[in-house]
């Protein structure tokens, strides 16, 4: 009776001590709350490009985009004066865990070409933007030729 108790005790140690390491050595990657997500983001600053522009400098046009987390769509707006250009699309999040600036990454992906897509890529559907731990989206148009967008809630 004695060696069942010592070896059942033991169990017991064995599988809190794999519990432990397991949870302290694993890494939980969850999706991001879309109700955090769903709505309108605006353009809060640029960098990169020719210069840094101050964060939450007041441009003179908006540019925006709206993300719908009940069909995953999304419309992106530009607007300058009486000038309004919208792109439509839908969207879709992903994690990169190589990526250690980002939390995770949203893809825009048009439902055509637009003047309104930013990107490395001539004639691209898709914009990337990284969530970073600010709760800002920053544009990959950065890596080429264009600005870094930021864009806030």
């Amino acid at each position: 009776m004695k060696t069942k108790l010592v070896g059942i005790l033991l169990l017991g140690i064995l599988i809190a001590a794999a519990c432990e390491k397991n949870g302290s050595d694993s890494t939980l990657i969850t999706d991001p709350p879309m109700d955090n997500l769903a709505g309108t983001w605006t353009l809060k600053s640029s960098q990169g490009s020719i210069s840094n522009i101050p964060a939450d400098t007041v441009f003179d046009y908006q540019k925006t985009i709206v993300l719908k987390s009940a069909d995953s769509s999304f419309t992106k707006t530009y607007k300058k004066g009486n000038v309004t250009n919208t792109a439509n699309g839908k969207f879709s999040l992903s994690v990169d865990i190589t990526n250690k600036n980002a939390l995770f990454t949203l893809t825009l992906k048009y439902n055509e070409s637009s003047d309104l897509i930013e990107s490395c890529t001539s004639n691209a559907l898709t914009e990337i933007y990284d969530m970073h731990s600010d709760g800002r989206f920053y544009g990959n148009w950065g890596a080429c030729d264009g600005p870094t967008l930021i864009f806030g809630k």
